[in-house]
């Protein structure tokens, strides 16, 4: 199995940024949160994720294995007690393909 790097997002994955977020929306359409995508999803993605990904605040990490992107983690900057910056997890996606092969062979 190919080796998982992970890497920055930059403002020109903004597309595979994009299908990655709605591709989790479809997945889970049976789902309350995420009942009803609205017919300018794709839109309001884009200009909501291009927001992030050009934000000093923010960062989109991608997780590729075998030239595929395989996930996404974006992080925020928070206030720490302890440090004067901590990052948080925002929210992540593994690609579903990845979630089941992982599943079938035991998440080794």
């Amino acid at each position: 199995m190919p080796a998982l790097t992970v890497r920055a997002a930059q403002p020109d994955d903004l597309d595979l940024v994009v299908e990655l977020r709605l591709a989790l929306l479809r997945e889970y359409r049976a789902h309350p949160l995420y009942a009803g995508l609205r017919s300018d999803a794709r839109h309001r993605a884009r200009e909501l994720y291009h927001s992030q990904l050009t934000s000093a605040f923010e960062t989109i990490f991608l997780a590729e294995q075998g030239g595929q992107v395989s996930g996404l983690l974006r992080c925020g900057a928070t206030a720490s007690p302890v440090a004067q910056q901590a990052w948080s997890s925002l929210g992540f996606e593994v690609v579903e393909q990845v979630r089941r092969r992982a599943l079938q062979t035991g998440a080794r």
